[in-house]
């Protein structure tokens, strides 16, 4: 199996570069169009420089994650259960239902539409989950926000999205190529989801699509303010669900956002131990 999964991730290495110097120019340019509107004190680039934990650990997370080593970690960390479920997927579901779809991009809008409706509910049961959500918690550990708080997801919870989108993937006969492309654009959302903008995006913010107040609303650490906001692209699947909830750009800037639990490993990979640990702990037969 680890061969497989070595030879898999050999095939797409040329893909996995060229995906990593269009995030990092994406994430580049968000980053300066943010100095551009904020200013460089609020910034998520002065806050990576600055150095905190949060940020160091932001910025860990990002590497291991835009290298694929994060993806490649998870699945060793599942023992290899998600790359079996994937290729299970791939042999016994192969619908290619978008290939009916004569337009690309309303292929890309179905295809999209369907991820995020699946990240919509992972999300969603990793909070009410008790060992999801001990992986999930490393997300929002972060008490400061950056645009590479995006990336700051867990081996465990990256190797366990990948599995699960493969389930619309499979049904709906996406190529790589388009797939990559369509996660290049998730990223580039999330990239701003996860900005100091604290915009509300106005009525497409409500009903459409999840603006930058609205996810930092999701992160914040007031036990009123949980629960909400789930969503990865479209705001509507919280509307249609339940779980929206709005906010405006001045009382979102007031919020703080973090963990109200114990205290948090200020080393990165310190804190990805006590993920594991928390994880697998939650499976302790007592007598």
């Amino acid at each position: 199996m680890l061969d497989q999964l070595g030879q898999r991730i050999l095939r797409m290495a040329p893909a996995i570069g060229e995906s990593l110097l269009i995030s990092a120019g994406i994430l580049l340019s968000l980053m300066l169009v943010e100095v551009a509107l904020i200013g460089w004190a609020r910034s998520s680039l002065k806050r990576l420089l600055s150095g905190s934990a949060s940020a160091r650990t932001d910025l860990v997370s990002a590497i291991l994650v835009l290298s694929n080593i994060s993806l490649l970690l998870g699945t060793l960390l599942f023992f290899g259960l998600i790359y079996l479920m994937q290729s299970w997927l791939r042999t016994h579901i192969d619908l290619r239902l978008l290939d009916h779809v004569q337009q690309p991009w309303l292929a890309y809008v179905f295809f999209i539409a369907a991820l995020d409706f699946s990240n919509y509910w992972t999300h969603r049961l990793m909070h009410r989950i008790g060992p999801l959500w001990e992986i999930h918690k490393y997300h929002h550990s972060a008490d400061e926000m950056t645009m590479l708080t995006a990336l700051r997801d867990h081996p465990m919870e990256r190797a366990l999205l990948h599995g699960i989108n493969a389930i619309p993937v499979a049904m709906l006969g996406m190529p790589p190529e388009h797939y990559l492309g369509a996660q290049l654009a998730l990223q580039g959302l999330g990239f701003l989801k996860h900005s100091n903008l604290n915009n509300t995006w106005g009525h497409i913010g409500t009903w459409v699509i999840q603006s930058p107040a609205a996810h930092r609303l999701h992160h914040s650490a007031d036990p009123r303010d949980y629960n909400c906001n789930f969503a990865s692209v479209f705001q509507f699947w919280d509307v249609l669900f339940g779980t929206a909830r709005n906010t405006t750009a001045t009382d979102i800037g007031k919020t703080r956002i973090g963990l109200n639990e114990e205290p948090w490993s200020e080393t990165p990979l310190r804190a990805m131990t006590q993920v594991v640990q928390s994880f697998y702990g939650q499976f302790k037969i007592t007598r």
